[in-house]
């Protein structure tokens, strides 16, 4: 957050964020968890935060964790609880991926 800091007394944080594209998710976390990635072709990515490198610039445009497919999205960020896995290490991949399919018997 250091890297934010601004000379005035602003009410807002300078370059923390871009309107550039849809916020997909935010949440502040106080230690790393899994989440779970969905995109629009269906493809699912398991991943822990600790993989996302932390970053001092306020230029940067965020990490790419799930590597679309031809004209596929970003769709949902999810965390572990609000899914339905038989098998969750089946979707997780060190980031970025491509990510799986959805199994059978799994919801989300």
């Amino acid at each position: 957050m250091s890297s934010f800091k601004t000379k005035t007394q602003r009410k807002r944080l300078k370059n923390a964020y871009s309107n550039e594209n849809k916020l997909i998710f935010i949440e502040h976390i106080e230690s790393d968890i899994d989440l779970i990635a969905i995109s629009t072709s269906d493809k699912i990515l398991l991943f822990n935060t600790s993989d996302i490198s932390p970053t001092q610039s306020t230029k940067s445009w965020g990490v790419q964790v799930l590597r679309p497919k031809a004209n596929s999205k970003l769709k949902v960020i999810k965390k572990h609880s609000q899914v339905k896995f038989q098998d969750f290490e089946y979707y997780r991949k060190r980031i970025p991926a491509i990510g799986n399919y959805i199994l059978k018997d799994d919801e989300y």
